[in-house]
């Protein structure tokens, strides 16, 4: 089972932020397996249930998202939640006290793109697996297969204040496929790292990107024309899918990976990120969009 070696603190919403992680709530045991209603996730395994849930961070500079520092502070957390807060010294008694002294707690970072896992570190061909670079469309393939949930910059990202991120396949292909969006906290692999309720996402790129991967190599697309016919042909294959097969449930259609994908993109299930760099493509790919509302 993977272990980092950073303290649990950075997982509820605030980090501690020093030379050393401050220590947490010992986790009790590896948590077992759960169903979740979900048929295209499977199951999860659950994350493990600390033995403390309630319990007081003292001592440290507590900056808020508000904008309020508080030096000394003190925070009070129970079944996972900031529950309270202030300045100077606490007013909780009778539960579990963690001493930050000298330490620095922010709210936790979210890392909305973020090709941690799949482009891990150190960055070798045997791990290199951001870019499925075969065709310029490739929505049926998912960032999570590729997650290594060992890559040494997820401990890093987790003391540098990081709770959550969005693992997203990189930016060569037109589409390059599914996002998933992580917990950030040590369990086996990506399918148990899911933040509860995030849904998947689908990352497209604009621009210079993949007219200079394809039209390297001689192929389509080799220009920003290109790349929009790209996009218009996958959704508008989408759509005829979707007409073609009326009002059935998605479970009983015939399994088609790519069009799964964008399916759950034009109904709304599955969430559009767009890799772009200029107004130019921002704006075509708005024009996109709208053709295949």
């Amino acid at each position: 089972m993977t272990r980092w070696r950073w303290g649990g603190v950075a997982g509820v919403l605030f980090a501690a932020c020093a030379s050393a992680p401050p220590a947490a709530p010992e986790a009790s045991g590896g948590g077992g397996f759960v169903a979740i209603e979900d048929a295209a996730h499977l199951s999860v395994e659950a994350p493990p249930v600390p033995a403390v849930t309630h319990f007081v961070l003292a001592g440290g500079t507590v900056l808020t998202a508000a904008g309020q520092t508080f030096a000394p502070g003190w925070i009070e957390v129970s079944a996972g939640r900031i529950v309270a807060l202030g300045a100077g010294a606490s007013p909780i008694v009778g539960v579990q006290t963690i001493d930050l002294g000298g330490k620095w707690v922010t709210p936790g970072l979210i890392d909305v793109h973020s090709h941690l896992g799949v482009y891990p570190a150190p960055q070798v061909r045997a791990t290199d697996d951001g870019n499925e670079a075969t065709a310029p469309t490739t929505p049926g393939v998912w960032a999570e297969h590729s997650f290594w949930a060992e890559d040494p910059n997820l401990q890093r990202a987790a003391e540098g204040g990081v709770t959550s991120l969005e693992i997203l396949p990189g930016s060569a292909n037109l589409i390059g496929g599914r996002g998933v969006t992580l917990h950030l906290r040590p369990m086996r692999g990506g399918r148990a790292m899911r933040f509860p309720g995030a849904p998947d996402t689908l990352t497209l790129a604009c621009g210079e990107n993949p007219k200079r991967v394809y039209g390297g190599k001689g192929g389509a697309p080799s220009t920003r024309m290109g790349n929009v016919r790209g996009y218009r042909e996958a959704f508008a294959a989408a759509a005829r899918y979707l007409k073609d097969h009326g009002k059935k449930k998605l479970e009983d259609l015939p399994r088609d990976l790519a069009q799964e994908t964008l399916v759950g993109v034009l109904e709304g299930r599955i969430l559009a990120q767009v890799h772009c760099y200029t107004a130019q493509d921002m704006i075509s790919f708005l024009q996109v969009a709208k053709a295949v509302e």
